[in-house]
C-alpha cells in the first residue's frame, strides 16, 4: 500500500513538472513615471517601499508603492521616463 501511494505521489508531481507554459497578455495603463509617482502619493499616499532591476529586461525596474496605514499598494514597471501599473490592491499580506 505504501508503494502504491508513493508511486501515485511521484506521478502527480511528475505531471505538474511537464506543465505547459502560458503567456499572459493584458492591457496596462502607462504614463510618465514622474506623473504616476505624484498621483500615487496624492490620491493614495503611497510611497516606494521596494525596487528591483528586472531580470527579464535589464533596462526596466519593478517598484512597489505602499501605504502602510491604509494597506493600499501598487506594483509598477518602469523604463526610462515611462511607467506602467502592473497591479494594485488593498490589504496585502507579507509572507
Amino acid at each position: 500500500m505504501k508503494v502504491a501511494i508513493s508511486i501515485l505521489f511521484i506521478l502527480c508531481f511528475m505531471n505538474s513538472a511537464y506543465s505547459q507554459t502560458v503567456m499572459l497578455q493584458k492591457v496596462v495603463p502607462c504614463m510618465l513615471t514622474e506623473f504616476l509617482v505624484k498621483q500615487l502619493k496624492l490620491h493614495y499616499d503611497e510611497t516606494i517601499s521596494w525596487t528591483s532591476k528586472n531580470n527579464i529586461d535589464e533596462d526596466t525596474y519593478i517598484d512597489l508603492f505602499e501605504n502602510t496605514y491604509t494597506g493600499t499598494w501598487t506594483l509598477i514597471e518602469r523604463k526610462e521616463k515611462v511607467a506602467c501599473v502592473l497591479a494594485s490592491g488593498k490589504k496585502g499580506l507579507s509572507i
